[in-house]
Parts: C-alpha cells; structure tokens; sequence
C-alpha cells in the first residue's frame, strides 16, 4: 500500500512536471548527466544518495521522469527492527537535503513548478511533527490534562454538521489513498477488507513519528553512518529460506 499509493499519487503526479524523485530500485541516468555534476556525482556522506542525485540533476537543467509502465521488485522486510532503521535512515537522509532549498529557489533554468514542488516535497516533512503533535494535545484534552481549543473549523455550523466536515477531513486523504492502490495494485483487497487494512495502514505510518524522533536525536548528535538494510535469502522456489 506505502510504495503503490506512493507510486500512483506522487509520482505519477511529478512526471508531468520533470521533478519525480529518484528512489529505491531501477534508476537509469544518463552519463552525460552525471558528468555534468562532476567526477564524484554522488555526494559524499548522504543517506538518501538517489534523492540527493535527482535534486543535484534537475538543478542543473535536466529533468526527472517516472515510467508506470514497469516495475522492478524489492524485498519487503519482516521485522520491525530493520523496518525503523531504513525508515529513519530515510527522514535523516531527507533532512539532509534541506541544504537544496535555496539552491532551488535560484535555479533560473528550472521551471518553478519544478522548483515549487521539490521545495514543497522538501519541507512537507515536517508534517509528521506537526500531525503528532496535534494528536497528542487531542488526547490529552479528551483526558482533561490539558485545556485545548481548537477553531479551525470554526467556520462550520456545530453540531454534526462540524462532525461530518472534520470526518471528511480525516479520511478522505485514506480514501484517497486506498482507492488508488485498488486500482493499481496486482493484489486488491475484498471489498470488506478495506476498513480493517485502512486502520492497519493508518497505525503503521507512525512508524514514520519513531523514525523522525530518532533522525532527529543522529542529526544533534552529528551520527552520519548506516548499516545496509539486511536481505532475506531466498530459494529458487521464491519462498524465504
């Protein structure tokens, strides 16, 4: 559901703009380039090298495309451990490439919707924080810890009608996001699989608020190293060994 949702919503997206982000398995870019960042195209010391390549490429003029109609596979890890290692590796590596943001907002050659939208894919980051926070101040104002008060659909009438806007608001991006890996996946869901994968789903993308805390603790203390993600060995039948 995370790479298909992700695949077909974003990516899909930012074909049309030149920006789709390098990530994961099958790249192919062009010599001519790499040549043109230098002889050392892929940064020293960056944890996420496909993201930080694809930035340093498009600022120089060229532009990044995404092909749906292949696909190459990957091995899915099995345990949490690996899981929250290669997910905080990811926000740290992502962090890191904040230092492409003005470089991108005085890129002359780049059209600025390319430009906007690798700013705003930037910085969208914080959004975990932000969504975190937000749930925890919700949870301590149900518990009376805390007094909260919150206007910002303050617009609505109250009563169900404020009820079924902030519904609308909560769901819909879930919705959105699961009706697009039904039609897109090789494996949809039954039809009343759907809620129970929904809340599944939901749980386990904060695993992304652990990942963030922990980038966070490596970037204030100036840890820059990785230990590569472990691979399951697999037999020629294609089942884990």
């Amino acid at each position: 559901m995370e790479f298909v949702g992700f695949t077909y919503l974003v990516q899909v997206a930012r074909d049309h703009l030149g920006s789709s982000g390098l990530g994961g398995n099958g790249q192919f870019t062009r010599l001519d380039a790499l040549a043109s960042i230098g002889p050392a195209p892929w940064a020293r010391g960056a944890l996420t090298e496909d993201l930080e390549l694809g930035l340093s490429l498009v600022e120089r003029g060229w532009r990044t495309r995404f092909c749906p109609d292949t696909f190459v596979s990957q091995q899915g890890l099995t345990s949490w451990r690996p899981l929250l290692r290669q997910r905080t590796r990811w926000i740290h590596g992502h962090y890191q490439c904040w230092k492409h943001v003005p470089r991108l907002l005085v890129a002359k050659d780049v059209p600025w919707r390319a430009r906007l939208d690798l700013t705003t894919y930037l910085l969208l980051v914080v959004t975990v924080v932000v969504v975190t926070f937000n749930l925890v101040v919700s949870v301590l104002a149900i518990a009376n810890v805390i007094a909260a008060d919150n206007n910002f659909l303050s617009f609505v009438p109250g009563g169900y009608a404020r009820a079924i806007v902030a519904e609308v608001f909560a769901l819909f991006p879930l919705a959105m996001f699961m009706d697009t890996y039904q039609r897109h996946s090789g494996r949809p869901f039954r039809w009343y699989e759907l809620p129970a994968y929904g809340l599944a789903f939901t749980a386990y993308s904060y695993v992304w608020v652990f990942s963030t805390a922990r980038a966070w603790v490596r970037l204030a203390t100036r840890r820059g190293g990785w230990v590569k993600t472990p691979r399951i060995p697999v037999t020629s039948r294609g089942r884990v060994a």
